[in-house]
């Protein structure tokens, strides 16, 4: 029986295939038939309809129902629209027999997006009872999906967008899953990457965004119009999909949260703006949760931002339409000399900041430890700031406090800030020493307007920067900021009003001092005018009624004015006008020199021109005539070679009386000089002083004195001799060879380590008068000298030859009251040895002292 069934078997097996292959051909012979296309065509329309879509086709064709391909295709579902040019896409056959419709490839080209109005501006909720949920009779698979050229317009400026991806819905909406990448047509090196599972039963959506960035072009001209950078952007998100689509709603209602996290990693943002660049220009790294709650607010907590430079905190909430509703931030700079790459003056401090929002409004603190600029320790620094912010205008005040300057000092302002522009108003500073007054604005373009007063009843505060000057003032500046328009083009300018009275510095005194500076665009063009005008100064024995001083950069040639009225020992008036410039160091045209001085008229018969910079120091032709006097000075000095020459006639040096040691010094002195260094230095010297008087302030009578000098220089070895003679009696005479080294960029004179030196030094005459040069403090010293010194070697191997011999000597010390009169001592040098071979005195309670 078994056998006999066999052929029926097989034969229903054959027929079945030949009618299943019939049917088959038969419905794709009908569907490629106008009736047959159009009844897919309208099943199309049918079932957008359904899902509320209004579907326009204009032509379809292909290897229907395997292979189909629309024309013209245009989709409008509530305020959105849609043309397609083309789509194209094919059906895999044997998954229909499974009751899956699976599409091969899925492609539609050359997309036009917009946006129409709409009375009905909400998203539909998909509750439970909704039957808006995509629920097709059969589980439905775009295993490919490309969207080309979706053109769509983003603030008037068209973007071309490529999509591609996958999709999948099951049977009734059971799942909805895609996976697509998103990309600009014209910058392939940005891409979207966007995930998104839904389910049907508990409506919970699983949503994740990758943006990876290798530029910023395809952003612009939207954003980020002078920056650059890479970086990647992760976004999660869960929850239920009426949540999500309650953001754009009115009423929402029985929501559940949404959870989710954001992560940025930038690798590099570069700006144009230098500042901006160095703050940005870091590897960065933030993260951040957020979750919903029933009112659609965000809450963001947890975040953090972390580069090499700062660490930053963030807890934050904001409603449905992002607006921050309130927020706490931290910000952390371990050491602030990681900004002195961009700041003006060096930094270091540990900074902590903390901001508090509450709907519009805001509190703030800085907090800095350690803080120091330059060599200045800014002890407890500490700012508070109030201020809101509505309607893009922020009002605020601030107040910041510090120990500084010795002193502690505090400043606060009231402020506002609109469209970039910021205004401070009743600004105050106090300290002990100083007040500081006035009202300032600063323009969007970064121009001050306005005013601040200072005043000083001292300058304890300056003196700080300044530990090794002596100098006090009583001082009132006032500033004013201006903007100078000129060509339609607004540059900033400033007039400061400076008074100081009662100063000195170190030994110059002064009574009254004025300054008037006019700067105009000080961060660029850098002009400035100055006047200064000074009264009553004194500097030993020369003391100035009156000193004016002019200079300009307003003008293209930069004029300078110096007049003097003064005396020193007679009447002295000076003189001097030119011009002057900083491009390549300071340079002076010096047109005149004229006055009188020691009742002598001098000036300068022709111009000259000097110039100083780091590398160059140049004196051309400078000629100075007074009466018998004449002075010439050619002097050309740089690195790589320089040439000296100096002719000195009948000179007086009475100026030399402005000295620290308190002398009165008169006479005249001739000099020749001659000098020219290439690698080693060369040339002579000659040096006579005539009618040479010396007082000091002790002395009844001047010490008359009168000497030479001789000098020849050869491969930078000096062979000199020289000898001075006080009250015609030859006091010294010296004899010597030095090898010397002698750079003068920078100025440097010393001594030759690895050659010889001669040295032969005689002195015979009265040690104070010796002393008169050198200050010993509060000691006296007093006798007859006697002595002959011989030094050679090596200078790191000196030997000393000699002797001195020390007479009818007195020695007093002011401050520990010893008195030593009738010394006598002799000393005798051999080699590396000094050895006092003689001593004897006698102290003032007739004590003697004998070695």
């Amino acid at each position: 029986m078994k056998k006999n069934n066999h052929p029926l078997i097989y034969y229903f097996t054959v027929w079945s295939l030949i009618i299943f292959f019939i049917t088959i051909s038969t419905s794709i012979i009908l569907f490629q038939t106008s009736y047959g296309k159009n009844k897919i065509k309208n099943y199309f329309l049918y079932f957008a309809k359904q899902n509320n879509i209004e579907l326009k086709i204009e032509k379809l064709s292909g290897l229907i129902p395997f292979e189909y391909k629309l024309d013209n295709v245009n989709v409008k579902y509530n305020e959105y629209s849609m043309h397609i040019d083309k789509v194209k896409f094919r059906i895999e056959f044997w998954p229909i027999l499974t009751k899956d419709l699976v599409f091969k490839k899925f492609i539609a080209s050359n997309i036009t997006y917009d946006k129409t109005s709409s009375n009905n501006k909400e998203i539909k909720s998909l509750s439970k009872n909704n039957k808006d949920w995509i629920t097709p009779i059969l589980d439905i698979n775009f295993k490919k999906i490309k969207l080309l050229d979706f053109n769509t317009k983003i603030n008037e400026t068209l973007v071309v967008l490529n999509f591609n991806g996958d999709l999948k819905i099951n049977k009734d909406g059971k799942e909805i899953c895609s996976n697509f990448n998103v990309y600009r047509k014209d910058f392939l090196d940005t891409t979207l990457n966007f995930k998104a599972c839904a389910t049907k039963e508990n409506k919970m959506v699983d949503l994740s965004l990758l943006l990876d960035s290798k530029n910023l072009q395809a952003f612009r001209p939207f954003i980020f119009k002078n920056l650059d950078s890479s970086f990647e952007i992760y976004l999660t998100a869960k929850g239920k999909i009426d949540t999500f689509l309650s953001y754009f709603n009115n009423n929402p209602k029985n929501l559940s949260p949404i959870n989710g996290k954001i992560e940025l990693d930038i690798n590099k943002l570069k700006s144009d703006n230098k500042t901006l660049d160095f703050i940005i220009s870091r590897q960065t790294s933030f993260d951040i949760k957020f979750t919903t709650d029933k009112d659609l607010k965000i809450h963001l907590y947890k975040g953090k931002v972390q580069n090499d430079l700062i660490s930053m905190f963030i807890d934050s909430t904001i409603d449905k339409k992002f607006n921050f509703l309130n927020s706490n931030l931290i910000l952390k700079i371990d050491n602030l000399s990681k900004l002195n790459e961009i700041s003006p003056l060096p930094l270091t401090g540990i900074l902590k900041s903390t901001i508090e929002q509450n709907n519009s409004n805001f509190k703030s603190n800085i907090n800095i430890d350690e803080f120091h600029i330059l060599n200045t320790h800014f002890r407890n620094f500490d700012l508070n700031s109030n201020f809101t912010y509505k309607n893009d205008v922020v009002n605020g005040a601030f107040k910041a406090s510090t120990f500084a300057f010795n002193q502690p000092f505090e400043i606060s302002s009231n402020y506002s800030i609109k469209d970039y522009f910021f205004d401070f108003q009743n600004i105050y500073g106090f300290a002990p020493s100083s007040k500081l007054n006035g009202d300032l604005k600063i323009t969007a373009n970064l121009i001050l307007l306005g005013n601040l007063s200072m005043h000083f009843d001292d300058l304890s505060q300056i003196r700080v920067f300044y530990p090794k000057m002596d100098f006090n003032a009583n001082s009132d500046l006032k500033v004013n900021f201006h903007q100078f328009v000129e060509d339609e083009k607004s540059y900033q300018k400033a007039d400061l009003n400076l008074k100081i009275s009662d100063f000195y510095i170190s030994n110059i005194f002064g009574k009254k001092l004025e300054a008037h500076i006019e700067i105009l665009d000080p961060f660029k063009e850098k002009k400035i005018k100055t006047e200064i005008l000074a009264n009553d100064l004194s500097l030993h024995d020369l003391s100035l009624t009156s000193l004016k001083i002019n200079f300009s950069t307003f003008l293209e040639n930069h004029p300078f004015s110096i007049d003097a009225i003064g005396e020193l020992k007679k009447p002295l008036t000076l003189k001097t006008r030119g011009f002057f410039d900083f491009k390549n160091g300071l340079e002076f045209d010096i047109q005149e020199i004229y006055g009188n001085a020691f009742s002598y008229p001098f000036s300068m018969p022709k111009p000259t021109k000097l110039v100083i910079s780091n590398s160059l120091f140049q004196l051309d032709d400078f000629t100075l005539d007074m009466q018998e006097a004449k002075v010439f000075a050619n002097i050309d000095l740089n690195k790589n070679k320089s040439l000296i020459d100096i002719d000195i006639t009948h000179l007086p040096i009475d100026f030399l009386s402005l000295n620290k040691l308190d002398l009165d010094v008169s006479g005249f002195i001739s000099s020749k000089i001659n000098l020219q260094k290439n690698n080693f230095l060369n040339g002579k010297i000659s040096l006579d002083v005539e009618d040479f008087k010396i007082t000091s302030l002790l002395d009844e009578k001047p010490l008359l004195a009168k000497g030479n000098l001789i000098a020849e220089i050869d491969n930078s070895i000096v062979t000199m001799q020289s000898n001075l003679f006080v009250k015609n009696i030859k006091m010294i005479n010296l004899n010597a060879s030095l090898p010397l080294n002698i750079n003068f960029f920078p100025l440097n004179i010393e001594i030759n380590k690895n050659k010889n030196l001669l040295v032969d030094a005689e002195y015979n005459g009265k040690v104070e008068e010796l002393l008169d040069f050198i200050n010993i403090g509060p000691q006296r010293l007093e006798g007859d000298l006697n002595s002959q010194v011989t030094l050679s070697n090596k200078i790191t191997d000196l030997k000393v030859n000699g002797y001195i011999h020390f007479k009818n000597g007195t020695y007093e010390n002011y401050y520990l009251g010893t008195y030593l009169k009738d010394i006598n001592a002799t000393f005798l040098a051999n080699k590396n040895n000094l050895t006092l071979k003689f001593l004897h005195a006698v102290d003032n309670k007739n004590g003697q002292v004998n070695a």
